[in-house]
C-alpha cells in the first residue's frame, strides 16, 4: 500500500509511525487511519482544484 494519497507532512509521519508497529489493533488502527486521512487530504486537493478552475 503507498501513500500518494495522504499528503500533508504529519499524515505522513503518523502513517510512517503506524506502519511500523505490529499487532492486530495496531493494524486495524493503521487501515483506519489510512482510510480517513486519504478522505481527508483528498478533499482538500479537490476544493484547491476547484478553487483554482473558477479563476
Amino acid at each position: 500500500m503507498g501513500n500518494k494519497y495522504i499528503t500533508t507532512q504529519c499524515g505522513l509521519d503518523k502513517y510512517e509511525q503506524l506502519k511500523a508497529k505490529t499487532g492486530i489493533f495496531n493494524v486495524i488502527r493503521f487501515y483506519w487511519f489510512v482510510f480517513f486521512a486519504s478522505l481527508r487530504d483528498g478533499y482538500g486537493g479537490v476544493k484547491l482544484w476547484l478553487r483554482n478552475a473558477k479563476d
